[in-house]
């Protein structure tokens, strides 16, 4: 995969023609190539136990950066390759038909964006500037959990997950510099339970709910990870009969903001409520149709921004 991003920012020399330009105001451009490769398999190691097994191979290189603001001197910025392996195991015991206990260790590789590595938004204290020293985060997750089969119709699921994070990438000001900056640290734990029932073989419903907790450790100073929600909830309802498909769904999820900011402002991760739907029919394995409403009650919240309010969508699908 490769991505490039290039950005001018230029003043209008008539500001009422869109079409004109004048001084170039800022502008930024970057580089960024992925190449991966990853195998998997499965093992069933005795009639009760299976173990998963996979590997993967990341190669990143960040290249041709340079970030210009007017009235200063363009910035280029040198190129570099880091390489990764990212290996995984999770062994599972099903002590019976209905019953599965797994435990599972991770590692993985998230580089980080063109965005937070070259994007220059100007030279103002509150300005994001660019970062081309980030380096890639890593992390290291294990996993505890259940699977159980109540009934025919009704199963549940449990897991307990920490992850534990190097060289995370977080939103800081240092010196004076706002910017994306690679924290010493970072760790995120918690729970998530899932409930699913068939009431017949056409309608079912589903229950997720999930807690979790996070903090950075930077500079030997720990802080709590504030754009982690620490409740998320998950409903809906699905029917299905032949080629018509019906979905009803809603989430909640807690604010993601500091104590002292002020919510349905821009800038604030206000809690919300939402609840969308969407009926769909399938012509054949080739051509679809989709109808679906966005937040049906008109919710208005602030999530970075002003949301959108309800949202009407009609898509026409084809697979070739």
């Amino acid at each position: 995969m490769k991505e490039e991003m290039t950005y001018s920012n230029y003043a209008l020399s008539q500001w009422q023609n869109w079409g004109t330009s004048g001084d170039l105001l800022a502008a930024s451009h970057g580089v960024a190539k992925s190449m991966a490769a990853f195998v998997q398999d499965e093992y069933r190691l005795a009639d009760r136990w299976k173990v998963y097994l996979g590997a993967r191979l990341d190669r990143y290189q960040k290249d041709e950066g340079y970030s210009y603001v007017s009235g200063s001197t363009r910035k280029d910025y040198s190129s570099k390759t880091f390489t990764e392996i990212s290996p995984k195991i999770s062994f599972a015991y099903l002590p019976n038909n209905h019953t599965q206990y797994y435990i599972s260790y991770g590692h993985s590789f998230n580089p980080p964006t063109i965005y937070q590595l070259y994007r220059r938004a100007g030279d103002s204290m509150s300005s994001v500037q660019a970062n081309p020293e980030l380096n890639p985060e890593t992390s290291n997750t294990f996993e505890l959990g259940m699977k159980r089969k109540i009934n025919d119709a009704t199963s549940f699921e449990m897991t307990l997950f920490h992850v534990k994070t190097q060289d995370k990438i977080a939103l800081a000001t240092r010196d004076g510099i706002k910017a994306y900056y690679n924290m010493d640290s970072g760790m995120a734990k918690g729970i998530e339970l899932g409930l699913k029932h068939r009431w017949d073989k056409n309608w079912s419903s589903y229950l997720n709910y999930t807690f979790e907790s996070g903090e950075n450790v930077s500079r030997g100073t720990t802080t709590r990870i504030w754009d982690i929600p620490k409740h998320l909830f998950h409903a809906g309802l699905d029917y299905t009969k032949g080629k018509v498909n019906w979905v009803l769904d809603s989430q909640y999820v807690s604010a993601r903001q500091q104590p002292d900011t002020d919510t349905g402002e821009y800038g604030s991760e206000d809690a919300f409520f939402v609840v969308n739907t969407a009926l769909n029919y399938k012509f054949d394995d080739q051509m679809s149709l989709q109808f679906d409403i966005k937040n049906i009650l008109n919710r208005h919240y602030y999530a970075g921004e002003a949301t959108n309010s309800r949202t009407y969508n009609f898509t026409i699908g084809y697979s070739f």
